[in-house]
């Protein structure tokens, strides 16, 4: 059944509920081990689009979301919310 296409997102990975504080609100559940890929300009060649890679990981006190952009791997982003990871991608 995976990988599942969801739109412009391809879903890897359901991953795990951990039902530790902070890894989950009234709003949100963030599963350790969700990965997702989607296609997004590149940063380094804005006029290419690449893949990113897209993790939850378990940051011991709360989720850390990691992404990975294809033309630069050994330069993760890691935050500790999504909005805060993909706000550093430039």
């Amino acid at each position: 059944m995976l990988p599942l296409n969801v739109g412009i997102m391809t879903v890897i990975a359901l991953g795990s509920v951990c039902m530790r504080e902070h890894f989950h609100t009234e709003r949100y559940i963030f599963p350790v081990g969700y990965e997702v890929t989607r296609r997004y300009l590149s940063t380094i060649n804005p006029s290419v689009e690449v893949v990113y890679h897209c993790t939850i990981l378990d940051g011991g006190d709360g989720p850390k979301f990691q992404i990975v952009p294809a033309d630069t791997p050994e330069r993760p982003v890691i935050a500790g919310t999504a909005t805060g990871a993909w706000s550093s991608m430039r």
